[in-house]
């Protein structure tokens, strides 16, 4: 069972997440690189992707929200559990 409430599990998806944020800078910065395309993008010049700040302003988004998950989520004790997290809000 990959999600649990032990360490490794935690551990692993932390690792996963912080992965994705990786791989979507690294994306974000690969669409503004210039290239030889058959049209121009939102800035004006030729580059691998045509739609290339709005699309590196989402991958950057989502960057960022994967690393909201990998070190603020995933960084409370009782994530897993729904019961404990009812009883504070009942509390």
């Amino acid at each position: 069972m990959i999600i649990g409430n032990n360490r490794f599990s935690k551990m692993l998806l932390k690792g996963f997440f912080s992965f994705m944020c990786f791989g979507f800078l690294v994306l974000s910065v690969f669409t503004l690189i210039p290239s030889h395309a058959s049209k121009l993008n939102r800035l004006g010049y030729y580059s691998i992707c045509s739609y290339s700040p709005i699309s590196s302003m989402i991958l950057l988004a989502l960057s960022a929200i994967s690393l909201r998950v990998a070190y603020i989520k995933l960084s409370s004790d009782n994530m897993f559990d729904p019961v404990s997290s009812h009883r504070k809000l009942g509390e």
